[in-house]
């Protein structure tokens, strides 16, 4: 997990949660009702989101009459959330982040002589990489080649890190509003570890700091390499979100 932020160096937590707000549905307040706020939605799934002081569980009505009397220690819990479903836990497809943002003033900068942005020139180079993460079976290879990551469309904006000719090392930035911008990155498995992931996470979030006053990171629970690049960048948590799919039958 991300660490908290300091008292010192905070983040803009009004203008976060406005924005979270109205991606979720639900009041600025609700996520810092000091509980959860249960808020009903009938579209087969269930969305826990809690920052530090609230937070909202957005569900099928009868599947928040099963979340009334719960801890919110346990609201990130699959396995509670498949017991109270009575399914087993495999039936729930889950995805698990937590959520981080950078400003400018908590961003610590890692250069790095092989980061650069990609040109239309690194397409090739980029498509090798793809080919590669997705052999390996990262969840993130196709990410490089749609979302408006494709290298030579108006929106894309990547770094990458080579070494010895070849791409090891890519990240991205996409606008999600007019203050806030996303990174995301990934590295070949074979140089992980290596400072490379630093490196292109660095030389794309100082650069979406300078369009945006605001950089947000999203950590796959139990990714612990995203996580060390993210607390070396000074990122700091907002939020934890984990999102269910419902199967449409039930386990009796």
């Amino acid at each position: 997990m991300i660490p908290t932020i300091s008292a010192r160096l905070t983040l803009p937590f009004s203008d976060l949660d406005r924005y979270w707000a109205a991606v979720l549905d639900c009041a600025s307040a609700d996520l810092r009702a000091g509980r959860p706020v249960l808020a009903p939605r009938d579209d087969g799934t269930i969305q826990v989101f809690m920052t530090s002081d609230g937070g909202v569980i957005i569900a099928p009505p009868p599947v928040l009459e099963l979340a009334g009397d719960l801890k919110v220690d346990h609201l990130l819990d699959v396995e509670m959330w498949a017991a109270r479903l009575r399914l087993r836990p495999e039936r729930l497809a889950s995805h698990a982040t937590t959520i981080a943002y950078t400003t400018r003033e908590l961003f610590r900068g890692q250069p790095h002589p092989f980061v650069r942005r990609l040109k239309r020139y690194d397409a090739e180079a980029l498509a090798r990489y793809a080919r590669i993460l997705a052999a390996a079976g990262s969840p993130s290879a196709s990410h490089w080649t749609v979302g408006g990551r494709v290298l030579g469309a108006p929106e894309t904006h990547l770094w990458g890190a080579y070494f010895e000719g070849r791409l090891v090392s890519v990240a991205g930035l996409r606008l999600l509003s007019e203050q806030i911008a996303e990174v995301g990155v990934d590295t070949l498995p074979k140089y992980r570890q290596q400072g490379y992931g630093t490196a292109v996470a660095a030389g794309a979030t100082q650069a979406a700091l300078a369009v945006a006053s605001l950089v947000q990171w999203s950590t796959q629970v139990g990714n612990a390499s995203s996580t060390r690049i993210a607390l070396r960048l000074g990122y700091r948590t907002y939020a934890h979100q984990l999102w269910l799919a419902l199967p449409s039958g039930r386990e009796g």
